[in-house]
């Protein structure tokens, strides 16, 4: 476990080390560029730069990893009296831009110029946002790279195994298969991942990352069967998020959580009870009721699950899982739901 740490304790040395400074034309170089986390806050970027004339501009373009609609890049100016060697920072306030989650990369570079014209670019860097007060384990493979800290060997496997199951289960049963490999993020507890995450609700307990490919739930150990469902749902939505990607596309929530309810294998024995009592006395939500956010008082909510488990299940098995993967595409061009569902299935 110590070699193991002390490699992901050098990668990240490495990834914020800016190596031998290169020169450019007018002899402008960035010095000692580097990060300093304060998670989950803060991120302060800071570089010593020199030059052969007076420095007149220093900025700091910065940003994430993830999926966009376009490129985006931020900018950033720090504040400097101008000089031919000068010492910059400036501090991303994530309580200002809103909260990433723990896994993201981010990454940064120092553009420069002097009063002689002179231009430069430092190499882009990159950083794990992530804590360092949990000593973080990674078992990889089948598509899933498990991260956590608690628990022990045979908590992790099954945690990451399960998750492998998921996987294999969506792309068997919806096409659903993952560009590369899903990072899970395993808190011990529901409050190591409040802790984790800034402006969440207290209830929260899993939460899913598409444009990022991150999932982030707090399993308690005497919670596993709990988890094992939970990490299989919110993988789904990863996966439903980056299939259906675009700048048009709206995927209603009866949809989107029936998906995830495939995914997590089903509905527990609760679930089918509402289910049936709803059926049984003519109750049943409307699929456009379902459509967009689900209601916070527990009973009604598990009952939307279980409804939208219940059509989403019936179109795979009556249909099969490349009508669904089309009904998706269409959703993902901009299609709207009731002219996706006539183009495909032939009703609304």
């Amino acid at each position: 476990m110590k070699s193991r740490l002390l490699t992901l304790l050098l990668l990240l040395c490495l990834a914020v080390q800016p190596g031998m400074p290169v020169r450019a034309q007018g002899g402008i170089r960035v010095i000692d560029s580097q990060a300093l986390l304060a998670f989950p806050e803060s991120a302060t970027f800071s570089a010593r730069i020199e030059a052969g004339a007076e420095i007149t501009s220093a900025v700091l373009e910065y940003g994430v990893d993830q999926l966009t609609c376009g490129t985006v890049v931020a900018r950033a100016f720090p504040d400097f009296v101008p000089a031919s060697s000068l010492d910059v920072s400036w501090t991303w306030e994530m309580r200002q831009s809103g909260s990433l989650p723990p896994g993201a990369q981010l990454w940064w570079r120092w553009l420069v110029t002097d009063a002689s014209g002179a231009e430069y670019a430092s190499p882009r860097q990159t950083i794990l946002w992530l804590d360092d007060m949990h000593a973080w384990q990674v078992i990889a493979g089948g598509n899933v790279n498990l991260h956590y800290y608690e628990g022990g060997d045979l908590f992790g496997r099954e945690l990451h195994d399960y998750a492998a199951e998921a996987l294999a289960r969506l792309a068997q049963d919806v096409g659903l298969r993952p560009e590369r490999p899903v990072d899970l993020y395993i808190y011990a507890d529901t409050q190591d991942l409040r802790d984790a995450i800034l402006y969440e609700p207290a209830w929260v307990g899993g939460q899913a990352f598409p444009a990022h490919n991150i999932v982030i739930i707090g399993i308690p150990q005497a919670d596993l069967d709990w988890g094992k469902s939970t990490e299989a749902h919110e993988i789904t939505h990863v996966l439903v998020g980056q299939f259906t990607f675009s700048c048009l596309g709206f995927v209603p929530t009866w949809l989107n959580e029936g998906l995830a309810m495939v995914g997590e294998g089903g509905l527990d024995e609760y679930q089918q009870g509402l289910l049936d009592r709803a059926v049984a006395e003519d109750a049943l939500p409307s699929l456009r009721a379902l459509g967009g956010g689900f209601s916070e008082e527990s009973e009604r909510a598990n009952l939307s699950y279980a409804a939208s488990f219940s059509v989403v299940d019936f179109m795979i098995r009556e249909y099969g899982r490349e009508r669904m993967t089309g009904l998706l595409e269409r959703l993902r061009d901009g299609a709207a739901i009731d002219d996706a569902l006539q183009t495909v299935y032939g009703f609304d």
